[in-house]
């Protein structure tokens, strides 16, 4: 399709793991000249920043004190990122499109009708099923997904399941599942001492490590309160950003077998995942989205090598039973702790073998091909609709 590929989230881009694997796969295919991912601002980062490859990631953004107002400013906020990002790119040729939230899937759709481009909406998860769409906001957001996915030339999602509910919901085909699988392994692991040196614990000590956005409804209060029913030697380690993490700084403080390590680059991710006994996953059961979810997380566990605690209610824990790489939990901290005081090294790497195993067999390669499929059908029908233009003028 050549020419220029906007790739647009709402969200916050150091989160943007999934939307980095893909657009960095289609410019190495010249799929397009060049790839532009468009997100929010943040304090501390550049407007602008530039890749390895070329791709640019743009953030737009506007004064802070409207996004700490009422909802109406909020909104207000939100409307005049839309017209900056719509006055930014209406001047340029742009081939295609995507929409990775349904909060930008009209801002995406009104710049594909604008250029004659193709639109292509790429939700993460279950939009209008999340913990923070409720009372009224529901059937509105639902009729407006209803309105534009239905101008999507391709939809793209993370696991079968999500397909199935988008196909039966809206009753709309093309939908295609990419899962959140990293690309490639940990290039050089840490040292396998590299936690117990920095937080000065015993190497023969257990690390239950939970990554990613340390926010609402993903379990980080449960796991504080864990710590304190476990012994010593099982250490929690939180490593990642957000509204909580000086929550878990301060608990770090005080609590013996509670650490917080700082964010690291999506690049870097799964060398410390590798460092790590087992992952943590333990969502809250709050919504429709978080029962469907295939977390980046989950993928990235499992990629390092290490096997998985997870609330017992994920979709997903079907696919760990399949591969004995890991184990399931209420919701619930003492049974949690009771989980983790009871689990041993031999324990351990039973699972990881487990882990290992889904490794070799699912990986970003598979993805990959999916990919190349969207966009061959995608680029046939704009050949197609090409010749068709020249046969008419002819």
């Amino acid at each position: 399709m050549n020419g220029l590929a906007l790739h647009i989230t709402s969200a916050d881009l150091r989160l943007a793991s999934r939307i980095d694997r893909v657009t960095r796969f289609l410019l190495a295919r010249r799929y397009f000249e060049k790839i532009e991912i468009v997100g929010t601002n943040a304090a501390g980062l550049e407007p602008v920043e530039i890749q390895d490859d070329g791709r640019i990631y743009r953030r737009f953004g506007v004064r802070k004190f409207l996004r700490e107002k009422s909802r109406f400013t909020r909104a207000l906020d939100f409307l005049i990122w839309y017209v900056q990002v719509a006055v930014h790119y209406l001047p340029q040729p742009i081939s295609c499109v995507n929409a990775h939230t349904l909060a930008v899937l009209p801002l995406c759709w009104f710049l594909s009708a604008s250029k004659g481009c193709k639109l292509i909406y790429e939700p993460h998860e279950l939009e209008t099923e999340t913990m923070t769409v409720r009372g009224v906001m529901k059937p509105l957001l639902k009729s407006v997904e209803r309105l534009f996915i239905r101008a999507a030339d391709a939809i793209i999602v993370v696991n079968g399941a999500i397909a199935e509910w988008y196909r039966e919901a809206y009753g709309v085909g093309r939908v295609y599942v990419v899962r959140n699988l990293p690309a490639g392994k940990p290039a050089a692991p840490l040292a396998a001492n590299y936690f117990a040196s920095r937080y000065g614990f015993a190497v023969s000590d257990l690390v239950f490590v939970y990554q990613g956005l340390l926010g609402a409804g993903r379990g980080i209060e449960l796991l504080l309160e864990t710590a304190a029913h476990l012994p010593e030697d099982r250490r929690i380690l939180f490593l990642g950003f957000g509204p909580l993490a000086q929550k878990v700084i301060s608990a770090a403080e005080h609590v013996p077998n509670v650490h917080y390590h700082p964010a690291v680059p999506n690049s870097e991710l799964l060398r410390y995942s590798a460092a790590a006994n087992a992952g943590l996953i333990m969502a809250e059961n709050v919504s429709l989205s978080y029962r469907y979810s295939y977390p980046n997380k989950y993928c990235e566990y499992l990629t390092a090598g290490i096997p998985v605690i997870c609330t017992d209610f994920l979709r997903f824990r079907t696919e760990m039973e399949e591969y004995d790489s890991g184990w399931t939990c209420p919701y619930d901290a003492r049974a949690l702790a009771a989980l983790i005081a009871g689990i041993d090294g031999p324990a351990i790497e039973a699972k990881a073998a487990g882990a290992r195993r889904w490794a070799r067999e699912n990986n970003w390669a598979n993805e990959e091909k999916t990919i190349e499929r969207i966009y061959a059908s995608l680029q046939l029908q704009t050949d197609n609709a090409m010749n068709g233009r020249s046969e008419q003028k002819s």
